[in-house]
């Protein structure tokens, strides 16, 4: 990916965006808590249900269980970022 994408200048207001304004959005780091719940809970209940079920919750288990919530939420930030920023790229570049 070229810099000019990592941090797009749009001519309309002049302001440039990075990807961390982007990761940083309430909106964005909302959405993106979201999607990690919901999808890292079907993961964690596909994963690790028995574990849950026969009550062998321990270090590694935990562990894991949080890794399914935070794969999905990081998955959805990139996606997020990657969007805005290609959105705002089109803009620039169309002029």
């Amino acid at each position: 990916m070229s810099v000019l994408a990592r941090r797009v200048s749009t001519l309309v207001s002049g302001v440039t965006v990075t990807w961390l304004d982007v990761a940083s959005r309430r909106e964005v780091l909302l959405r993106c808590a979201k999607v990690g719940l919901c999808v890292g809970t079907v993961l964690m209940l596909i994963n690790h249900g028995d574990h849950l079920m026969a009550g062998e919750v321990e270090g590694l288990v935990l562990a894991k269980i949080l890794i399914s919530y935070f794969v999905p939420f990081s998955v959805s930030l990139w996606s997020s970022i990657q969007t805005v920023l290609a959105a705002q790229s089109s803009i620039l570049f169309s002029r």
